[in-house]
């Protein structure tokens, strides 16, 4: 029972495809350059596209080209893919002699099977074995580390359903070896196979498109919450940190330290050598800091050349680290005062 031809399901697959492209290209252009995979993902996509035309005229053209040529594009893409997830985590693709190796070796199998010694039923299963293999990868790559957002679970959820939908046809395949032509005897069940791992590409790159948008979001959160030369955290952000760690230090009765720390006569710096070399020392300072600090401390910029430490589970509070440090500077600079807690 035939409920869409192919060429049509395939023409839709284009379309959608051409679609979300355009949407990835139009977007670019606002994209930060901190957003790293774009690139990639989006030539990935537009060969796709081609793929699937080449799909699209199987019977028309010569199987050079609607067979061999389109899965290898196929394979490419994919590729392309995967190198986008890489950078989109700063990571990148290794191991290129290998992929290059294993592809040229796809391409063989796929030429001999389809114009030295046609055999369609095998080189559909080999095809949708390494498709399930590729698209499993992406999926978990997608999925792979904390938090999962909603953009990260859509597209690992649309790989990893192609990846089960190529597997499944496979499997399909392979029961019935026998039955000549199956790709096209297209009963409700193969629709099914054929219509899930079409949309996997489309809402997989919908779900690349929500993981962009909240890779900005958190980019522009961090720029509102940190100061753009030391990085630390602006004083508005510095003391929202601290009102939450005191409101759980008051529930868990472990205690809470600030230091304020300043950088004695800086303005001397910035007038003997400039403020770009002032500016140099203030972003080896906050290194110097960050250093030695736990991974729950806070780094906050007070003023200009003052900056506040939050140490949870220790023992003092903002107002005496402040009568601290202006008891170091009245008792000579270049020393430490300790605040004595109530």
């Amino acid at each position: 029972m035939n409920f869409i031809e192919p060429r049509t399901l395939a023409f839709i697959i284009s379309v959608l495809t051409a679609l979300s492209a355009l949407i990835l290209l139009a977007m670019r252009q606002s994209f930060s350059a901190t957003v790293r995979g774009v690139n990639s993902w989006t030539i990935g996509i537009w060969i796709f596209l081609i793929c699937s035309l080449l799909f699209n005229f199987r019977g028309q053209l010569h199987p050079l080209l609607s067979v061999v040529l389109a899965n290898l594009l196929l394979i490419i893409s994919l590729l392309l893919m995967i190198s986008g997830l890489l950078h989109y985590h700063g990571r990148r693709l290794r191991h290129h002699g290998l992929i290059g190796i294993a592809t040229v070796a796809f391409t063989a199998v796929i030429v001999w099977f389809t114009l030295v010694q046609p055999n369609f039923q095998f080189r559909l299963v080999f095809v949708a074995g390494i498709l399930a293999f590729i698209l499993a990868g992406l999926g978990y790559l997608a999925l792979h580390g904390r938090p999962v957002t909603t953009g990260r679970f859509v597209t690992g959820a649309a790989f990893l359903l192609g990846a089960v939908t190529c597997f499944l046809r496979a499997l399909s395949v392979t029961l019935n070896f026998d039955r000549p032509n199956t790709f096209f005897d297209l009963s409700s069940l193969q629709v099914l196979y054929l219509g899930a791992f079409s949309v996997t590409f489309f809402i997989g790159t919908l779900g690349f498109i929500l993981m962009i948008n909240e890779r900005l979001r958190e980019i522009l959160q961090y720029n509102a919450e940190h100061d753009e030369l030391s990085a630390a955290l602006t004083r508005r952000a510095f003391f929202e940190k601290t009102k939450a760690e005191l409101s759980n230090s008051r529930k868990s009765g472990k205690p809470v330290s600030v230091l304020i720390l300043d950088l004695d006569n800086f303005k001397q710096i910035n007038d003997a050598y400039g403020h770009h070399f002032g500016d140099q020392v203030i972003v080896d300072f906050c290194d110097t800091v960050r250093s030695v600090l736990r991974p729950n401390d806070v780094l906050g910029r007070y003023g200009g050349e003052e900056f506040v430490v939050l140490l949870p589970e220790t023992d003092s509070l903002l107002i005496r680290a402040d009568k601290a440090l202006y008891r170091a500077k009245g008792q000579g600079r270049d020393r430490i005062e300790v605040a004595q807690s109530n």
